[in-house]
């Protein structure tokens, strides 16, 4: 669109006739509301609430990575509106599916965002906040206990004889 709104229309349209470009177009007119300092509400109003609900439940990899750069403009268009309860709910669904997906930095994005709008969370969102940091520390302490149990099960032999001890992380090869 390079900059151009009066193209935005015509691209609209576009994107609501080819199903396929419907994800990427919404992401792309989005984008350049946000670089650009647009208000297209008409849009955002028209577009954006029931096809929502269908790009969340796509289930492969392509679609659900654009759903989630979708929801990354959305929260950027809505703060740049000022309706923060609105670009909050977008930050967390975005976080919690970059949890989800193990999307590493779209995750430390969403954090940063969410940050800088702590202060006009409800007590809701900020519970909300809570939850999902601490679901996804421990989701991360799973694996790491995971991967430490298989490493030693490959470095440390198990056996059961007295020569060689049965060693386990609990008795540190002390048989008794």
């Amino acid at each position: 669109m390079s900059g151009k709104k009066e193209l935005l229309k015509e691209y609209i349209d576009f994107i609501h006739e080819n199903d396929e470009e419907t994800l990427p177009g919404l992401i792309t007119v989005f984008e350049a509301a946000n670089l650009n300092g647009w208000n297209i509400d008409e849009y955002y109003y028209s577009s954006i609430p029931e096809q929502l609900d269908t790009f969340s439940e796509l289930e492969d990899l392509g679609n659900r990575v654009y759903y989630v750069k979708l929801l990354n403009q959305l929260a950027a268009y809505n703060l740049n509106q000022r309706r923060y309860d609105v670009a909050i709910n977008y930050i967390l669904d975005y976080m919690q599916i970059a949890v989800t997906m193990d999307l590493y930095r779209e995750f430390i994005t969403t954090i940063g965002m969410f940050e800088n709008v702590r202060t006009l969370a409800t007590t809701e969102q900020l519970m909300k906040y809570q939850n999902i940091l601490q679901g996804y520390i421990m989701k991360k302490a799973l694996v790491a206990t995971f991967m430490l149990m298989t490493f030693l099960s490959i470095v440390i032999p198990v056996s059961s004889s007295p020569s060689n001890p049965t060693i386990t992380p609990f008795n540190h090869g002390v048989n008794g």
